[in-house]
Protein backbone atom coordinates (compact mmCIF):
# COMPACT_ATOMS: atom_id res chain seq x y z
CA UNK A 1 0.00 0.00 0.00
CA UNK A 2 1.23 3.62 -0.85
CA UNK A 3 1.93 6.23 1.74
CA UNK A 4 1.93 9.43 0.95
CA UNK A 5 4.04 12.54 2.72
CA UNK A 6 3.55 16.03 2.00
CA UNK A 7 6.42 17.98 1.40
CA UNK A 8 5.89 21.83 1.25
CA UNK A 9 4.21 23.95 -0.83
CA UNK A 10 6.64 25.86 -3.60
CA UNK A 11 5.33 29.11 -4.55
CA UNK A 12 6.84 30.74 -7.79
CA UNK A 13 6.60 34.34 -7.28
CA UNK A 14 7.16 35.04 -11.03
CA UNK A 15 4.17 33.01 -12.24
CA UNK A 16 2.15 32.90 -9.28
CA UNK A 17 1.87 29.18 -9.49
CA UNK A 18 2.02 27.45 -5.95
CA UNK A 19 2.67 23.75 -6.58
CA UNK A 20 2.50 21.12 -3.51
CA UNK A 21 5.25 18.52 -3.39
CA UNK A 22 4.52 15.20 -1.88
CA UNK A 23 6.60 11.67 -2.14
CA UNK A 24 4.32 8.70 -2.88
CA UNK A 25 6.05 5.75 -0.95
CA UNK A 26 6.02 1.85 -0.84
CA UNK A 27 8.30 -0.73 0.08
CA UNK A 28 9.85 -0.97 -3.25
CA UNK A 29 9.60 2.57 -4.52
CA UNK A 30 9.32 6.61 -3.77
CA UNK A 31 8.05 8.88 -6.36
CA UNK A 32 7.39 12.50 -6.66
CA UNK A 33 4.14 13.55 -7.15
CA UNK A 34 2.88 17.68 -7.82
CA UNK A 35 -0.11 19.52 -7.28
CA UNK A 36 -1.01 22.67 -8.60
CA UNK A 37 -2.84 24.65 -5.90
CA UNK A 38 -5.68 27.43 -6.97
CA UNK A 39 -6.06 30.60 -5.29
CA UNK A 40 -3.23 30.45 -2.96
CA UNK A 41 -4.09 33.70 -0.73
CA UNK A 42 -0.92 36.50 -0.39
CA UNK A 43 -0.11 35.16 2.95
CA UNK A 44 0.65 31.78 1.21
CA UNK A 45 -0.97 29.57 3.94
CA UNK A 46 -3.53 27.46 2.37
CA UNK A 47 -6.85 26.30 3.92
CA UNK A 48 -6.49 22.48 3.20
CA UNK A 49 -3.12 21.62 4.32
CA UNK A 50 -1.74 24.48 7.11
CA UNK A 51 0.26 22.41 8.13
CA UNK A 52 2.65 22.19 5.34
CA UNK A 53 5.39 24.97 4.88
CA UNK A 54 5.49 27.25 2.06
CA UNK A 55 8.81 27.44 0.44
CA UNK A 56 9.25 30.84 -1.69
CA UNK A 57 10.64 30.69 -5.28
CA UNK A 58 12.17 35.01 -4.16
CA UNK A 59 13.59 33.65 -0.76
CA UNK A 60 15.00 30.43 -0.61
CA UNK A 61 16.80 29.60 2.62
CA UNK A 62 20.31 30.90 3.22
CA UNK A 63 21.80 27.41 2.94
CA UNK A 64 20.97 27.55 -0.76
CA UNK A 65 22.78 30.96 -1.59
CA UNK A 66 26.08 29.66 -1.63
CA UNK A 67 28.81 29.39 -4.63
CA UNK A 68 28.89 26.00 -4.73
CA UNK A 69 25.95 22.75 -4.46
CA UNK A 70 27.53 19.55 -4.11
CA UNK A 71 25.24 16.28 -2.96
CA UNK A 72 27.08 13.03 -2.34
CA UNK A 73 25.38 10.66 -2.43
CA UNK A 74 26.96 7.53 0.34
CA UNK A 75 25.15 4.47 -1.96
CA UNK A 76 26.68 2.42 0.75
CA UNK A 77 25.57 3.77 3.36
CA UNK A 78 23.97 1.94 6.25
CA UNK A 79 22.51 -1.45 4.98
CA UNK A 80 24.15 -0.45 1.83
CA UNK A 81 20.94 0.45 0.15
CA UNK A 82 18.09 -1.35 -2.06
CA UNK A 83 17.83 -0.39 -5.21
CA UNK A 84 15.11 1.68 -4.70
CA UNK A 85 16.86 3.22 -1.99
CA UNK A 86 19.14 4.24 -4.03
CA UNK A 87 17.12 6.57 -6.01
CA UNK A 88 17.02 8.63 -3.61
CA UNK A 89 18.25 11.27 -5.71
CA UNK A 90 17.03 10.51 -8.95
CA UNK A 91 13.42 10.53 -7.90
CA UNK A 92 12.96 12.73 -5.32
CA UNK A 93 15.85 15.08 -4.41
CA UNK A 94 17.20 15.59 -7.91
CA UNK A 95 14.03 16.84 -9.45
CA UNK A 96 13.09 19.11 -6.55
CA UNK A 97 16.33 21.03 -7.12
CA UNK A 98 15.88 20.78 -11.02
CA UNK A 99 12.35 22.38 -10.36
CA UNK A 100 13.34 25.00 -7.92
CA UNK A 101 16.09 26.13 -10.36
CA UNK A 102 18.76 25.24 -7.96
CA UNK A 103 21.97 24.11 -10.05
CA UNK A 104 24.51 21.55 -8.10
CA UNK A 105 26.64 18.74 -8.62
CA UNK A 106 26.26 15.38 -7.96
CA UNK A 107 28.86 13.30 -6.44
CA UNK A 108 28.50 9.34 -5.91
CA UNK A 109 30.19 7.23 -4.02
CA UNK A 110 32.61 4.51 -5.74
CA UNK A 111 34.59 3.18 -3.10
CA UNK A 112 35.46 3.57 0.67
CA UNK A 113 38.11 6.67 0.00
CA UNK A 114 35.63 8.44 -2.35
CA UNK A 115 34.46 10.72 0.23
CA UNK A 116 37.99 11.15 2.01
CA UNK A 117 39.03 11.72 -1.71
CA UNK A 118 36.43 14.12 -2.23
CA UNK A 119 36.82 16.26 0.71
CA UNK A 120 40.84 16.80 0.22
CA UNK A 121 40.38 18.13 -3.38
CA UNK A 122 38.05 21.10 -2.04
CA UNK A 123 40.12 24.29 -2.24
CA UNK A 124 40.29 26.90 -0.11
CA UNK A 125 39.28 29.54 -2.33
CA UNK A 126 36.77 31.86 -0.46
CA UNK A 127 33.92 30.52 -2.25
CA UNK A 128 31.08 29.48 0.11
CA UNK A 129 29.58 25.41 -0.23
CA UNK A 130 26.84 23.86 0.41
CA UNK A 131 26.75 19.81 1.09
CA UNK A 132 23.66 17.68 0.90
CA UNK A 133 24.70 13.89 2.18
CA UNK A 134 22.32 11.41 1.53
CA UNK A 135 24.46 9.21 3.91
CA UNK A 136 24.98 7.97 7.70
CA UNK A 137 27.04 10.08 10.70
CA UNK A 138 30.04 8.54 9.45
CA UNK A 139 29.90 9.44 6.26
CA UNK A 140 30.54 13.29 7.39
CA UNK A 141 32.73 12.14 9.72
CA UNK A 142 35.00 10.98 7.03
CA UNK A 143 34.19 14.32 4.71
CA UNK A 144 35.10 16.54 7.87
CA UNK A 145 38.45 14.55 9.22
CA UNK A 146 39.68 15.00 5.11
CA UNK A 147 39.29 18.48 4.36
CA UNK A 148 42.30 20.47 4.00
CA UNK A 149 43.78 22.95 6.67
CA UNK A 150 44.28 26.53 6.13
CA UNK A 151 47.75 27.73 7.08
CA UNK A 152 47.78 31.50 7.56
CA UNK A 153 44.38 32.13 6.69
CA UNK A 154 42.95 35.36 7.38
CA UNK A 155 39.38 34.81 5.33
CA UNK A 156 37.60 31.73 6.03
CA UNK A 157 35.92 29.88 3.47
CA UNK A 158 31.98 29.30 5.04
CA UNK A 159 30.97 25.36 4.31
CA UNK A 160 26.70 24.19 4.87
CA UNK A 161 26.14 20.90 5.43
CA UNK A 162 22.55 18.80 5.33
CA UNK A 163 22.10 15.53 6.03
CA UNK A 164 19.25 13.11 3.99
CA UNK A 165 19.57 10.22 6.39
CA UNK A 166 19.90 6.77 5.20
CA UNK A 167 22.40 5.52 7.51
CA UNK A 168 21.88 2.72 10.44
CA UNK A 169 21.49 4.47 13.03
CA UNK A 170 21.39 8.24 12.25
CA UNK A 171 22.05 9.95 15.09
CA UNK A 172 22.68 13.52 13.72
CA UNK A 173 19.31 13.72 12.06
CA UNK A 174 17.30 11.57 14.91
CA UNK A 175 18.78 14.35 17.60
CA UNK A 176 17.40 17.11 15.28
CA UNK A 177 13.97 15.11 15.00
CA UNK A 178 14.11 14.08 11.22
CA UNK A 179 13.47 10.61 11.44
CA UNK A 180 13.10 9.81 8.01
CA UNK A 181 14.85 10.12 4.76
CA UNK A 182 11.59 12.21 3.75
CA UNK A 183 11.46 14.34 6.98
CA UNK A 184 14.89 15.29 6.03
CA UNK A 185 14.07 16.28 3.13
CA UNK A 186 11.63 18.79 3.98
CA UNK A 187 14.39 19.79 6.96
CA UNK A 188 16.01 20.84 3.98
CA UNK A 189 14.16 23.36 2.42
CA UNK A 190 12.30 24.97 5.31
CA UNK A 191 15.23 24.54 7.59
CA UNK A 192 17.98 27.17 8.53
CA UNK A 193 21.51 26.76 9.11
CA UNK A 194 23.41 27.02 12.89
CA UNK A 195 26.75 26.74 13.84
CA UNK A 196 28.12 23.57 13.55
CA UNK A 197 30.06 22.42 16.75
CA UNK A 198 32.73 20.43 16.73
CA UNK A 199 34.60 17.79 19.29
CA UNK A 200 38.09 16.24 19.10
CA UNK A 201 39.57 13.38 20.36
CA UNK A 202 43.50 12.17 20.70
CA UNK A 203 44.61 8.82 20.84
CA UNK A 204 47.84 9.00 23.39
CA UNK A 205 50.66 8.16 22.86
CA UNK A 206 51.08 6.05 19.72
CA UNK A 207 47.58 6.73 17.93
CA UNK A 208 44.51 5.02 17.14
CA UNK A 209 44.55 2.84 14.12
CA UNK A 210 41.13 3.10 12.22
CA UNK A 211 40.27 -0.39 11.29
CA UNK A 212 38.18 0.82 8.53
CA UNK A 213 40.89 2.24 6.46
CA UNK A 214 44.10 0.65 8.58
CA UNK A 215 45.30 4.43 8.68
CA UNK A 216 46.97 4.85 12.16
CA UNK A 217 45.46 8.37 13.16
CA UNK A 218 46.64 10.57 15.93
CA UNK A 219 43.56 12.57 17.01
CA UNK A 220 39.57 12.91 15.16
CA UNK A 221 36.87 15.10 15.02
CA UNK A 222 34.19 13.88 15.72
CA UNK A 223 30.07 15.66 16.26
CA UNK A 224 27.76 12.70 17.82
CA UNK A 225 30.08 10.32 19.94
CA UNK A 226 33.00 8.91 21.41
CA UNK A 227 32.01 5.63 22.97
CA UNK A 228 34.04 3.05 24.76
CA UNK A 229 33.34 -0.15 26.88
CA UNK A 230 29.97 -2.43 25.61
CA UNK A 231 28.58 0.76 23.19
CA UNK A 232 31.90 0.98 20.97
CA UNK A 233 31.64 -3.32 21.13
CA UNK A 234 28.75 -3.62 19.61
CA UNK A 235 29.18 -1.57 16.77
CA UNK A 236 32.27 -3.10 16.22
CA UNK A 237 31.17 -6.03 16.41
CA UNK A 238 27.86 -5.66 14.36
CA UNK A 239 30.03 -3.91 11.67
CA UNK A 240 30.79 -7.56 9.23
CA UNK A 241 29.05 -7.40 5.78
CA UNK A 242 26.28 -10.39 7.42
CA UNK A 243 24.88 -8.10 10.22
CA UNK A 244 24.99 -4.88 8.17
CA UNK A 245 22.48 -6.54 6.45
CA UNK A 246 20.55 -6.34 8.66
CA UNK A 247 20.15 -2.10 9.27
CA UNK A 248 19.61 -1.14 12.86
CA UNK A 249 18.58 -4.19 13.89
CA UNK A 250 22.63 -5.11 14.01
CA UNK A 251 23.30 -3.69 17.08
CA UNK A 252 20.57 -5.91 19.17
CA UNK A 253 22.53 -8.81 17.49
CA UNK A 254 25.70 -8.05 18.50
CA UNK A 255 24.73 -5.99 21.91
CA UNK A 256 23.39 -9.89 22.69
CA UNK A 257 26.66 -11.31 21.65
CA UNK A 258 28.24 -8.93 24.16
CA UNK A 259 25.80 -9.57 26.83
CA UNK A 260 27.11 -12.93 27.35
CA UNK A 261 30.40 -12.00 28.10
CA UNK A 262 31.44 -9.90 31.24
CA UNK A 263 31.24 -6.35 30.65
CA UNK A 264 34.38 -4.89 32.79
CA UNK A 265 36.71 -2.12 30.99
CA UNK A 266 39.14 -0.58 33.73
CA UNK A 267 39.79 2.86 33.35
CA UNK A 268 39.59 6.49 35.10
CA UNK A 269 38.14 9.74 33.86
CA UNK A 270 39.19 12.78 35.01
CA UNK A 271 37.59 16.73 33.53
CA UNK A 272 39.51 19.40 33.97
CA UNK A 273 39.81 22.28 32.90
CA UNK A 274 41.22 23.49 29.68
CA UNK A 275 43.81 26.24 30.41
CA UNK A 276 45.36 25.54 34.04
CA UNK A 277 44.20 21.54 34.42
CA UNK A 278 42.70 21.96 37.16
CA UNK A 279 40.17 18.69 37.63
CA UNK A 280 36.88 19.33 38.59
CA UNK A 281 35.18 15.99 38.32
CA UNK A 282 36.19 12.61 38.44
CA UNK A 283 34.66 9.06 37.87
CA UNK A 284 37.11 5.83 38.17
CA UNK A 285 35.85 2.68 36.79
CA UNK A 286 35.45 -0.22 35.98
CA UNK A 287 32.99 0.72 34.02
CA UNK A 288 30.82 -1.58 31.82
CA UNK A 289 29.63 1.54 29.82
CA UNK A 290 30.80 4.95 29.23
CA UNK A 291 29.44 7.52 26.00
CA UNK A 292 30.00 10.73 25.82
CA UNK A 293 27.74 12.85 23.16
CA UNK A 294 26.53 16.31 22.85
CA UNK A 295 23.39 14.53 20.87
CA UNK A 296 19.99 13.51 22.70
CA UNK A 297 19.53 10.10 20.26
CA UNK A 298 21.43 7.49 18.37
CA UNK A 299 18.75 6.21 17.08
CA UNK A 300 15.13 7.68 16.49
CA UNK A 301 13.69 5.94 20.19
CA UNK A 302 17.07 5.49 21.70
CA UNK A 303 17.27 8.70 23.50
CA UNK A 304 20.67 8.41 25.39
CA UNK A 305 20.68 12.38 26.84
CA UNK A 306 17.67 14.05 27.12
CA UNK A 307 19.28 17.00 27.80
CA UNK A 308 21.22 17.48 24.65
CA UNK A 309 21.74 20.11 22.34
CA UNK A 310 23.06 20.14 19.05
CA UNK A 311 23.02 23.55 18.62
CA UNK A 312 25.17 24.06 21.91
CA UNK A 313 29.03 23.23 22.67
CA UNK A 314 28.97 20.85 25.24
CA UNK A 315 29.06 17.25 25.75
CA UNK A 316 27.31 14.92 28.08
CA UNK A 317 28.84 12.39 29.67
CA UNK A 318 26.53 8.75 29.88
CA UNK A 319 28.21 6.40 32.71
CA UNK A 320 27.55 3.06 34.14
CA UNK A 321 29.97 1.05 36.62
CA UNK A 322 30.95 -2.27 36.35
CA UNK A 323 28.05 -4.58 36.69
CA UNK A 324 28.69 -8.05 37.41
CA UNK A 325 25.12 -9.19 36.04
CA UNK A 326 24.97 -8.12 32.70
CA UNK A 327 21.16 -7.82 33.16
CA UNK A 328 21.30 -4.96 35.04
CA UNK A 329 23.15 -3.21 31.71
CA UNK A 330 20.12 -4.59 29.47
CA UNK A 331 17.50 -2.96 32.14
CA UNK A 332 19.66 0.29 31.54
CA UNK A 333 19.53 0.16 27.54
CA UNK A 334 15.88 -0.48 28.27
CA UNK A 335 15.48 3.01 30.01
CA UNK A 336 17.60 4.46 27.58
CA UNK A 337 15.04 3.14 25.16
CA UNK A 338 11.94 4.58 27.86
CA UNK A 339 12.38 8.25 26.75
CA UNK A 340 16.08 8.12 28.55
CA UNK A 341 14.61 7.60 31.99
CA UNK A 342 18.19 5.98 32.46
CA UNK A 343 19.11 9.72 33.38
CA UNK A 344 17.05 9.08 36.91
CA UNK A 345 18.47 5.85 37.82
CA UNK A 346 21.45 6.14 40.76
CA UNK A 347 23.15 3.63 39.01
CA UNK A 348 23.86 5.96 36.17
CA UNK A 349 26.25 8.98 36.29
CA UNK A 350 25.01 11.43 34.13
CA UNK A 351 27.12 15.29 33.50
CA UNK A 352 27.44 18.08 30.97
CA UNK A 353 30.64 19.31 30.33
CA UNK A 354 31.12 22.42 29.01
CA UNK A 355 33.00 24.65 27.22
CA UNK A 356 36.65 25.46 27.97
CA UNK A 357 36.50 22.02 30.17
CA UNK A 358 38.19 18.75 28.97
CA UNK A 359 37.90 15.12 29.56
CA UNK A 360 40.76 12.86 30.52
CA UNK A 361 40.25 9.21 30.00
CA UNK A 362 43.16 6.49 31.22
CA UNK A 363 43.01 2.82 29.72
CA UNK A 364 44.58 0.55 32.47
CA UNK A 365 44.01 -2.13 29.88
CA UNK A 366 45.94 -3.71 27.05
CA UNK A 367 43.41 -6.91 25.89
CA UNK A 368 42.97 -5.74 21.78
CA UNK A 369 38.98 -5.90 22.58
CA UNK A 370 39.15 -3.41 25.27
CA UNK A 371 41.17 -0.90 23.15
CA UNK A 372 38.39 -0.19 20.53
CA UNK A 373 36.96 3.01 20.98
CA UNK A 374 33.62 4.41 18.63
CA UNK A 375 34.29 7.89 16.98
CA UNK A 376 31.11 8.94 15.07
CA UNK A 377 30.53 4.88 14.25
CA UNK A 378 34.68 4.59 13.30
CA UNK A 379 36.14 2.22 15.05
CA UNK A 380 39.64 2.96 16.35
CA UNK A 381 42.12 0.84 18.31
CA UNK A 382 44.27 2.58 20.60
CA UNK A 383 47.89 1.46 19.64
CA UNK A 384 49.58 -0.10 22.73
CA UNK A 385 53.53 -0.14 21.75
CA UNK A 386 55.10 1.68 24.63
CA UNK A 387 55.24 1.76 28.67
CA UNK A 388 53.39 4.94 28.55
CA UNK A 389 49.90 5.08 30.05
CA UNK A 390 47.39 5.16 27.20
CA UNK A 391 44.71 7.77 27.63
CA UNK A 392 41.97 9.78 25.26
CA UNK A 393 41.90 13.21 25.75
CA UNK A 394 38.38 14.79 24.19
CA UNK A 395 37.36 18.59 24.23
CA UNK A 396 34.78 20.77 22.33
CA UNK A 397 35.19 24.31 20.75
CA UNK A 398 37.44 22.91 17.95
CA UNK A 399 37.59 24.95 14.97
CA UNK A 400 38.91 23.88 11.28
CA UNK A 401 41.15 26.35 10.49
CA UNK A 402 40.05 27.98 6.82
CA UNK A 403 36.26 27.11 7.46
CA UNK A 404 32.97 27.90 8.88
CA UNK A 405 30.68 25.02 9.68
CA UNK A 406 27.07 25.26 9.96
CA UNK A 407 24.30 22.94 9.65
CA UNK A 408 20.98 22.61 7.89
CA UNK A 409 18.89 22.46 11.39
Amino acid sequence: MANEELLFIYKDDGTGVSTLLCIESTDTSYELKEKVLENVPEDSKVPEVPEVPVVLSSSLPAQFKQDNLVVIDSVNSGTGRSEFEKDLYSKILGPILKKLGISHTYFKTTSSSSISEFAKSIELNHQSYLIIFISGDTSINEFLNSLPIAVNNNINTPLYIANISAGTGNALMSSLGANSPIQCIQQLFVGSPSKFHLYETQFKPSGGLNLQNNQIVSKMLFFAVTSWCFHSSLVADSDTPELRKLGVSRFGVAAQQNLEKEQRYDGDLKISNFKDKTIISEINGPYSYLVITPLTNFEEKFKISPLGNVKENSLYIIELGFQQDNNVLLDVMKEVYDNGSHIKDEKVNYLKVEDGKEIHLKINSTEDSKLRFCVDGTIIKLIHDTDENLELVIKGGVELPGWDLFLVV
